[in-house]
């Protein structure tokens, strides 16, 4: 008797509310709900339409306008499938609180001001594929299960603050202003082909497992400080190697502060320390170190020579100041640290002799009188050793240049330099002399020091 009272009741129920416009009464195992598939006039009275607080049913606004801010209004609900495909928000968008019981589908949606996605608990899983948001957007929650943005456009700045129980999927999504995402927690993060274009904060956030990074466009800079690596297997690592910067971009500046940085992989290449002001001599060292040491074990060796020459730069202008600049600028050129010895052998040596040689042949005739005269260099060119015959052949520019080059080859390389036979009356030719000596002297050792290591 009771059950056909009921049934009695939902039927006259259900007639009521059939008459309206935009409400139709159905059954979701055995309890009644509203399937609301609405939209009046362009705008929506969700105050009216929501006034339950459980929707177990569907919450469909698929390609339409709506001109207010009135979905503020959303919040302490729980809707089962929601679906928002190409709608346009023009007021501000926020939920609050809200369940997104199973699928919540917000494709191609356009949100022209300021949206908010607020204490999503509980397992929402939110597909934002091909949305634009224009204004500031926020994403915050304690346990969401999933949010995928494909081919997503951020205009201005977006933030992410929640544990993300399954995945957090961004593919293709462009970010054209700052991006936080400091103090969340990720179960899985997969960067796909993402552009950053300003700055990206990850500070104090943990991650459980290592992020997938792959084709991302980097960034101007990224605080990367504080961040809990410690729940990742000894396989995994924050692996920055896919990542690429943006067309005619300067290198990514990266602060790392606080972060254990032996899982973490960083090209040379993309990125630059940066550092804040608080930070100590001896803290940069073991940042430094410690990114060595990430490269070595994992045999990035070109990344460990960039990281290698720049730490060294920076030592040198600590200890030294100006003088440490310069000492940078002529181990950069003269061997680039240690790492390109050969320059020694086939770049410098040859081309110091050479303009060694360039200015001998010029001032031969000077240089034998004023500087150095050896009467059996070149004997086998004279017909008698002695200083006038040789000025006389001097004249010829064939035996100029093959005497001048006997000449120099002898004070460059030390090649039976006879001391005896220099005149030391003329301060600046004796300057002259000796260095030519000096730095013939100095090639010849760094030459010797390459060839050793090679052969």
């Amino acid at each position: 008797m009771f059950q056909r009272f009921l049934f009695f009741c939902l039927f006259i129920q259900s007639l009521a509310y059939s008459q309206s416009s935009y409400r139709n009464f159905k059954i979701y195992r055995g309890m009644p709900y509203f399937d609301t598939t609405i939209v009046k006039s362009g705008r929506i009275d969700f105050e009216e339409k929501l006034e339950t607080r459980c929707f177990p049913g569907k919450f469909t606004l698929e390609n339409q306008i709506i001109d207010d801010s009135s979905f503020s209004n959303i919040y302490n609900r729980n809707i089962a499938y929601t679906r928002f495909k190409g709608t346009v928000f023009q007021g501000n968008f926020k939920v609050n609180n809200v369940d997104f019981k199973f699928n919540s589908n917000f494709e191609s949606s356009r949100f022209e001001k300021r949206a908010d996605f607020i204490s999503l608990n509980n397992g929402a899983s939110i597909d934002l594929s091909g949305s634009h948001f224009k204004g500031n957007a926020s994403f915050i929650g304690n346990s969401v299960s999933s949010i995928t943005f494909k081919d997503v456009l951020f205009d201005n700045h977006t933030s992410f603050s929640g544990h993300y129980t399954s995945t957090l999927i961004f593919d293709r999504t462009v970010f054209q202003e700052s991006t936080d995402f400091s103090f969340s927690q990720f179960k899985e993060l997969f960067l796909y082909e993402t552009k950053f274009s300003s700055t990206v904060i990850f500070s104090l956030c943990v991650f459980l497992k290592a992020p997938r990074i792959h084709e991302i466009v980097l960034p101007k800079k990224i605080f990367f400080e504080r961040v809990d690596l410690s729940k990742l297997s000894s396989t995994e690592f924050v692996d920055f190697r896919l990542a690429k910067l943006a067309a005619d971009s300067s290198k990514c500046i990266i602060h790392l502060e606080g972060t254990d940085l032996s899982k973490l992989l960083l090209p040379f290449n993309l990125f630059q320390l940066g550092f804040s002001p608080n930070t100590t001599y001896e803290m940069k060292c073991g940042i430094y170190e410690a990114i060595l040491k990430s490269c070595k074990d994992a045999g990035m060796l070109d990344s460990y020579k960039g990281w290698d020459i720049e730490y060294n730069k920076m030592k040198n202008t600590h200890d030294l100041g100006v003088r440490g600049e310069i000492k940078n600028v002529i181990n950069e050129y003269w061997w680039n640290f240690g790492y390109d010895k050969w320059r020694i052998l086939w770049i410098w040596l040859p081309s110091v002799f050479l303009l060694f040689l360039i200015i001998n042949v010029t001032f031969i005739n000077k240089l034998i009188v004023k500087m150095y005269f050896d009467e059996d260099l070149g004997s086998s060119f004279l017909d008698k050793r002695n200083k006038m015959n040789v000025l006389t052949r001097l004249n010829h520019f064939s035996f100029r240049l093959s005497y001048s080059i006997f000449y120099t080859a002898t004070i460059y390389f030390g090649l039976k330099l006879k001391h005896e036979a220099v005149n030391f009356q003329n301060f600046w030719y004796l300057i002259y002399l000796y260095l030519i000596f000096c730095i013939g002297a100095i090639h010849m050792a760094f030459a010797l020091s390459y060839i050793l290591d090679v052969y």
